[in-house]
């Protein structure tokens, strides 16, 4: 009896093969599936393994000596086949109940991390590798999967951390109404009520009604200067003026992304300035593709660090993770409110993790 093993996708895939290789009168003894091999064969369906036969051509006549030898041996194989494919069966369905398992926590997974908004390529990353045991319950299982996922997030944010801030003179650019302003009075009563730093605010956001007001209001609450210039000579000048300072804020109008004019007039102030630290204000609120045509836009302005504002606002936070994987550039801090000076933090890689994983149980 010549009996051969087929690995196929499916039944009627085996069948076509068997019949090719063994002929029409080829019997099926067993099928399973099994498990692919290779680091990422878990993530892989599994195969069909079927184990088909095909008798002996019927030799010439024989005693009866020799015929009874030739049935006790095939009843042995026949026992010792129909043991073997018990223990197939077990294992079988152990690799399969193995499989579905891993499957349903990684569909889990990609659902949850689409609902926060992480792109497709950001969540093929967090879940690469991703194993599971076979041994362990559901609930550690799902455990090492979101220890996993977080684990490969705090790369992600910990690969570009810097201190911050760490140069003197600082700048606030970004689109209209994400909170630049706010966030600039955030950090500088931090600045100044706790870290005892001398500090001046300048503006050059003459354009919006009552911004130089705000920005006052807020100088005169934590008794620091707070000037206004038009040109970038005259900002020049007032940075000369206050080179006593620790640190210079500078606060800049909101130009939309798509107004290339605009962003160039804004790089003609940037320019004067030695060595600034150009935070690009970003909104959570924002759409992921929007984010990304403005930090490309922003590019001009030769942005260092990132600063998103209104995670209080939406749960799906996923367009940090995005923008960070995309940009390489660091969050220099996340706003969470409008309170000054208390609703800002700097960016710590593990507190963001836990913000950006909040919703999840």
């Amino acid at each position: 009896m010549k009996i051969k093993r087929y690995i196929a996708n499916n039944m009627p895939e085996a069948m076509e093969t068997i019949k090719r290789d063994l002929g029409s009168n080829a019997v099926l003894i067993s099928s399973r599936w099994i498990k692919q091999g290779g680091l990422l064969g878990f993530l892989r369906p599994p195969k069909l393994e079927v184990i088909a036969a095909l008798e002996d051509p019927k030799p010439a006549p024989a005693t009866d000596l020799n015929l009874s030898k030739d049935l006790s041996k095939d009843v042995a194989e026949l026992k010792a086949m129909i043991k073997s494919m018990a223990r197939v069966d077990t294992d079988s369905q152990n690799i399969q109940d193995q499989y579905d398992k891993q499957s349903s926590l990684l569909q889990k997974w990609q659902q949850v991390l689409q609902e926060l908004e992480v792109s497709h390529e950001v969540i093929n990353h967090l879940l690469q590798d991703v194993k599971d045991n076979a041994m362990l319950t559901r609930d550690e299982n799902e455990k090492l999967v979101k220890e996993a996922v977080e684990e490969r997030l705090l790369q992600i944010f910990e690969s570009s951390l810097q201190d911050c801030p760490n140069k003197r003179l600082c700048v606030f650019v970004g689109t209209p109404g994400v909170g630049k302003t706010t966030t600039l009075a955030k950090l500088a009563a931090n600045l100044s009520l706790f870290e005892q730093k001398k500090i001046a605010l300048l503006t050059i956001d003459t354009y919006r009604i009552g911004a130089v007001e705000q920005l006052k209001t807020y100088g005169e609450i934590l008794d620091v200067p707070v000037e206004a210039v038009l040109t970038p000579q005259e900002l020049a000048a007032a940075v000369e003026k206050h080179g006593d300072k620790d640190y210079i804020l500078i606060d800049t109008a909101g130009r939309p992304s798509v107004n290339t004019e605009q962003l160039e007039e804004l790089k003609t102030f940037i320019d004067v300035l030695e060595d600034p630290e150009v935070f690009l204000v970003l909104s959570c609120t924002t759409k992921y593709k929007d984010l990304l045509r403005n930090a490309e836009a922003f590019k001009r302005l030769n942005y260092t660090k990132l600063i998103f504002t209104k995670a209080d606002e939406t749960i799906a936070l996923g367009s940090i993770v995005n923008l960070v994987r995309t940009t390489s550039l660091p969050v220099a801090y996340i706003t969470t409110g409008q309170n000054v000076p208390d609703d800002i933090e700097a960016c710590n890689p593990e507190k963001l993790v836990q913000l950006i994983l909040r919703a999840v149980g």
